[in-house]
């Protein structure tokens, strides 16, 4: 039952396609992903403080459809590809699915962040130290549904489906490096 909503991201085979960023431990290596239903993300323009990493990231083509016509067009049962081309227009270019957000929260930030909680100078001294920040951020909680632990445990199960992604090990991967294991 698969719908044209999905999105399978695929390492790049040419010079410059990089869907799967070989810049991170986490993506890098991997060779296919499936997300459900994809959000995007888009970086807060002016945060110099903190360093992006996208992990994940569609082809120039892709469009986007709002939430809403999705849900009618899934209610409605008469979702084709070409009504879905003529929701999300034109290609809008690539879309970002994941990013590393890396960076330092800022004494003065945490600072004024202690002072409110409490007025102890220990308390105060302790949150004025730097405190790194590490995140990851991927606008698909479905990356995780239980159907792809289910393929990797049971693989016969899902013989004709022949689906090879690696949402688990991206899983994996993900908590490795926010734990900073390598």
């Amino acid at each position: 039952n698969a719908n044209d909503e999905w999105l399978f991201i695929l390492e790049g085979s040419n010079e410059g396609e990089d869907y799967l960023s070989t810049q991170s431990p986490i993506t890098n290596g991997l060779r296919e992903l499936m997300f459900l239903y994809a959000g995007a993300i888009e970086p807060e323009d002016k945060r110099d403080d903190l360093t992006i990493t996208e992990l994940v990231s569609t082809r120039e083509n892709s469009g986007r459809i709002g939430f809403t016509e999705l849900q009618n067009q899934m209610r409605s049962g008469n979702s084709s590809t070409a009504q879905l081309q003529i929701l999300q227009g034109p290609p809008t270019g690539p879309q970002t699915l994941a990013v590393l957000i890396e960076g330092v929260a800022t004494a003065k930030e945490t600072a004024g962040q202690a002072e409110a909680k409490a007025d102890t100078p220990e308390a105060i001294e302790e949150a004025a130290e730097t405190r790194p920040i590490k995140a990851v951020y991927v606008a698909d909680v479905d990356y995780m549904h239980p159907f792809f632990s289910e393929n990797r445990k049971r693989p016969e199960q899902f013989e004709d489906l022949d689906l090879r992604v690696q949402n688990i090990t991206f899983v994996l991967n993900i908590v490795d490096v926010l734990a900073g294991e390598k």
